[in-house]
């Protein structure tokens, strides 16, 4: 078995053993985890939230092993180091990051606001100092998401990706299931009667069923766009430092245009706005691909530069000791072969 074979096979049996290892073991543990927290007096929060919450916790937890099987449990492997450029300053591409997602989502607000799709509450807005107190809890909330969310997708998922895969690929799987997790809702609630030991998975089966509906494609293709956006950033520096940037500017404007504005349902232009959150939708999605297509174009016209951000070295049976580095279409090339490349170039 060739190297590169032998990279995405254990690429891929890993990631779909985190699959079933996530839903297997949330599953399994929300029933004992309701009763347990009855029996302390922890009691209110519905069975089907908390296995959803439960969900997500397992989902994390399981990026470790993940990453270790996969040889790449490093502060590279989790998006934290640049492999292409050390010396660049996290906190610049931070802010770089978070200056276009405030002022990408700026744009689409004040377009909306401006074509009636969104407008002010009957009530009108409410005092400065809710105002400041909704600005400072969405600067709270949009730092907590888009660091958890991007260590998530574009830290650890997209280094297992791009190891057996390359860039190109690694970019569109993380984007397909950042996109697919916003509309996974365990929204079923079960009588108190009927939560056993088998419930959790009952509450798992049912989170699904947003996607048999039309009407989230608009969302959905915007926030694909959204996240490829933010693989194509992760490709580019090698870590995800400008992804949370990104993401959080984003959600900072987002929280609050939610909270202060409403959707008109009669206006002319709604159908920019989808269903999701009444601000992503086609306008937003317009936005995400045609930043996703500049970097996009910037990357192909400095392939090497890209290359060497994405390369990659997993220990995969047999090369322990063996460092292999991969490509950004994700070839595998020993640094024997490498060396007898370059001399032959040379010649």
């Amino acid at each position: 078995m060739s190297a590169a074979r032998a990279i995405r096979r254990r690429a891929g049996t890993g990631f779909v053993a985190y699959l079933l290892l996530v839903f297997a073991s949330a599953g399994l543990l929300a029933y004992p985890l309701y009763v347990l927290l009855g029996a302390v007096g922890v009691a209110g929060i519905p069975f089907h939230r908390l296995t959803f919450r439960l969900l997500k916790l397992c989902a994390l937890l399981g990026l470790w092993p993940l990453l270790a099987y996969c040889g790449s449990c490093d502060r590279a492997g989790w998006g934290f180091a640049a492999r292409a450029n050390p010396a660049s300053h996290a906190g610049r591409e931070w802010a770089h990051g978070a200056l276009i997602g405030v002022v990408t989502l700026a744009a689409v607000a004040v377009l909306l606001l401006a074509l009636g799709v969104r407008d002010l509450p009957p009530r009108g807005l409410p005092d400065s100092g809710t105002v400041v107190r909704l600005l400072m809890l969405s600067l709270v909330s949009a730092s907590a998401v888009a660091v958890i969310e991007e260590l998530w997708f574009r830290g650890a998922l997209y280094s297992v990706f791009a190891a057996g895969w390359g860039a190109v690929w690694a970019s569109t799987a993380t984007a397909v299931l950042w996109s697919a997790v916003h509309f996974i809702r365990a929204d079923v609630p079960l009588a108190e009667a009927r939560i056993g030991w088998l419930s959790g998975y009952t509450v798992i089966a049912h989170s699904f069923g947003r996607f048999a509906d039309p009407a989230i494609l608009d969302s959905l293709g915007a926030l694909f766009f959204a996240g490829l956006l933010l693989g194509l950033l992760r490709h580019r520096s090698g870590r995800i430092a400008a992804c949370i940037g990104m993401h959080s500017g984003w959600v900072l404007v987002i929280r609050p245009l939610r909270k202060l504005t409403v959707v008109d349902p009669d206006a002319a232009r709604a159908f920019l706005v989808g269903g999701y959150d009444g601000v992503i939708g086609l306008l937003a999605g317009s936005f995400f691909a045609l930043l996703a297509a500049r970097w996009w174009w910037r990357a192909r016209r400095a392939p090497d530069r890209y290359t060497e951000t994405d390369a990659r070295h997993v220990h995969p049976p047999g090369t322990r000791n063996q460092r292999i580095h991969i490509s950004v279409d994700g070839a595998a090339v020993q640094p024997a072969a490498k060396d007898a490349e370059r001399q032959s170039e040379a010649s």
